[in-house]
């Protein structure tokens, strides 16, 4: 990488918003999205499973938060 090309490149990321969530906060975050989709996450996983996701909404839903550790 160039000298310029590392200058944009860490311009960039000095942009960068970072929001840090209490794993309490992302709990209650996440059960919003799955209230306002209609589902629950185990709906949501079986509809990953079977790739067969009801509206564009739940797959972005899954790709965010997908596969996480419940017990965290």
């Amino acid at each position: 990488m160039t000298p310029i090309t590392s200058a944009l490149a860490q311009a960039e990321c000095e942009d960068d918003i970072v929001i840090q969530v209490t794993p309490e906060e992302y709990d209650r975050a996440v059960q919003h999205a799955l209230d306002e989709l209609g589902i629950t996450y185990e709906e949501l996983e079986r509809q990953a499973r079977n790739r067969d996701f009801q509206s564009h909404q739940a797959q972005l839903l899954w790709v965010a938060i997908g596969g996480r550790d419940r017990d965290c």
